[in-house]
């Protein structure tokens, strides 16, 4: 039976792949624009996540909500953080109005939008801190090639040249995801920075009611620290940036304050905790501790130094000047930067082609839609040769692949997925056999075999071409037979073989490495 939860209209987005990863974002958050929190009735459909070691997903997801509804929607992948943001930014709404979902059914263009969103987000930002003196080079030059990859785009897209619109608009999102959470720090570092300064004037403010005012009862001792302090705080909310860079200001001096009267509470507690355990020790033994509380110490210290600093006036003065000039000296000529640049790693072995290699550093399988990408890329220009593996069991465990041919079998242990591109990069055709071939665009339900398992099953090279090998009930023609010891010699830029990793052996050998 169908159950309705709620009536709702879809809002579909696709090309959920983080461009500078190629990850696919599985964590989806959903907000109503008109409150920036989740909506009461939604709901959303992610593509299955692929099984461990397979590739082969389709990157669409469907967000569900009730018609009326302005959506926004945001994805993001574990540690990566925020790497997809649909919120549709406007002039009057900088944070995004939000796509209605009755008129925006599905969001086409998915990459464009994303990137033309983070991008609008991180321009009203970096204007707002770049109008306080807050820049970073960094975020400024990723941001800037953004924009020109969306101008791109743009063209490319009023000439209806779609596939230099795609790869325009992905190098932009590419881009402005770099910069995003970088200009997201910066701004939240000025905040804490405020926290920081804000918990420096605490003590300051006791310090100096005791150094100008010194007030012998508590009433005036009190109103001279809250005055000190009220008045340094405005003088730093004028000329600090964080309270004009956030919606309300006055929110970070109430989180001051409660964080100030939570580290009270939880001394007072802590105090109390001490003195009853101390009654209930005493109880017990007998014997009362004479014991001087640190904190005590300290602050009769630290009153005792004040009064000493009041009665000598031009050292107390020389002190200060000399401590406010180094602390700004210090300021002044010190800047810790973040910087990013590329690293080159030389190999020992000279490449067998002029070109790249795209692969996971522990074999971990890449998405097919990056292959996509890179078709779209730089397939009109350079043949894109993907590859695929296949094996029949989980990694760590024995895979077995049957490859029969009438009464004669053979168990391989995986297989390997090539396309006909494949003779310009590795180039596996010259390891075949007289009268063998390789893959052309029109071949399917094709497979070239090694030639261990040909003399298993029976295969002779005049055979090539009329005889076919089955593959878990599938029809397979042979076009070849490979010679293995040619074909174990090829090797691809990082010095590894084209044919699959053996799992099973590599995590016997980590098995090893960890009990050495």
């Amino acid at each position: 039976a169908t159950i309705v939860m709620f009536d709702c209209m879809p809002l579909a987005v696709f090309d959920m792949v983080d461009q500078r990863f190629f990850q696919l974002l599985r964590e989806l958050h959903v907000y109503d624009a008109a409150t920036d929190a989740a909506p009461y009735e939604y709901g959303y459909c992610l593509p299955l996540p692929p099984q461990q070691f397979t590739s082969s997903y389709e990157p669409v997801a469907v967000v569900f909500a009730p018609a009326g509804t302005k959506l926004k929607v945001t994805m993001g992948a574990s540690l990566l953080g925020l790497r997809f943001l649909l919120v549709n930014p406007t002039t009057r709404e900088p944070l995004g109005e939000g796509f209605l979902i009755d008129r925006h059914p599905s969001l086409y263009a998915t990459p464009f939008r994303v990137a033309l969103d983070m991008w609008k987000l991180d321009e009203d930002r970096i204007n707002k801190l770049a109008q306080h003196g807050i820049t970073n080079a960094r975020v400024t030059d990723a941001h800037k090639k953004a924009e020109e990859y969306l101008k791109a785009a743009e063209d490319r897209l009023h000439e209806r040249q779609y596939d230099e619109f795609f790869t325009a608009a992905r190098s932009a999102w590419s881009y402005e995801s770099r910069a995003y959470p970088d200009v997201r720090k910066t701004a939240d570092d000025v905040v804490k920075g405020v926290l920081f300064y804000l918990a420096l004037l605490m003590p300051f403010a006791f310090f100096a009611e005791r150094l100008f005012l010194a007030g012998r009862e508590i009433k005036v001792q009190i109103l001279g620290v809250a005055g000190f302090f009220v008045g340094i705080f405005l003088l730093i909310a004028a000329v600090h940036p964080a309270f004009a860079i956030t919606f309300t200001p006055m929110i970070i001096l109430l989180a001051f304050i409660i964080l100030a009267l939570t580290v009270i509470v939880v001394s007072i507690i802590i105090q109390k905790f001490e003195e009853q355990m101390k009654q209930v020790k005493y109880e017990q033994t007998g014997i009362r501790e004479a014991d001087v509380g640190r904190l005590s110490a300290t602050g009769a210290a630290f009153g005792l130094g004040i009064a000493n600093m009041r009665r000598r006036k031009v050292r107390t003065l020389l002190t200060c000047s000399t401590l406010v000039l180094l602390t700004f000296t210090v300021l002044s000529c010190t800047s810790v930067v973040q910087t990013v640049r590329s690293n080159r790693i030389r190999l020992p072995h000279p490449a067998k082609y002029n070109g790249i290699m795209i692969r996971d550093k522990t074999w971990t399988p890449i998405g097919e839609p990056t292959a996509r990408v890179m078709r779209n890329e730089f397939g009109e220009q350079y043949p894109v040769a993907p590859r695929a593996w296949y094996f029949s069991s989980r990694v760590g465990e024995q895979s077995f692949v049957n490859v029969s041919r009438g009464p004669l079998a053979y168990a391989a242990t995986a297989m390997v997925g090539m396309t006909p591109e494949e003779t310009l990069v590795s180039k596996p055709q010259e390891c075949l056999k007289p009268g063998g071939r390789w893959f052309e665009s029109g071949d399917h339900l094709a497979c070239v075999v090694p030639q261990e398992m040909a003399e298993k099953l029976g295969i002779k090279p005049e055979d090539v071409g009329n005889v076919h090998v089955s593959v878990f009930g599938t029809s397979l023609r042979v076009l070849g037979i490979a010679d293995s010891d040619e074909l174990k010699k090829i090797e691809d830029i990082d010095g590894e073989q084209i044919t699959p990793v053996d799992y099973l052996l590599m995590s016997e050998q980590m098995a090893q490495r960890q009990q050495m």
